[in-house]
């Protein structure tokens, strides 16, 4: 199994989320109600599910616990503080 990984690019201000040669890219301004959507994804699914996230540049599927893990990943590639500012500033996310 791959680890999924969220690598953040500061010269385009997106964010690429990769996962088993699937990959989308989010806008910088969408990543903090992503990150809190996945939060809420992995406390609500059962253990052996598999999430599809999709946007206009493609599809990424996960398990919960690569879920746990990209969340995990796109806070460290985001920076959890840039991201908990963003969350603070952006009430409905």
């Amino acid at each position: 199994m791959t680890h999924p990984v969220a690598i953040y690019r500061p010269r385009t201000r997106e964010l690429l989320l990769a996962n088993a040669g699937q990959s989308i890219v989010v806008p910088e301004d969408r990543v903090p109600r992503l990150a809190g959507a996945l939060r809420g994804l992995v406390a609500m699914i059962g253990p052996r599910s598999t999430v599809r996230i999709r946007n206009a540049s493609g599809l990424l599927s996960v398990t919960r616990a690569e879920l746990a893990a990209l969340a995990d990943d796109m806070e460290a590639a985001f920076g959890v503080p840039m991201l908990a500012a963003a969350i603070a500033a952006d009430p409905v996310a």
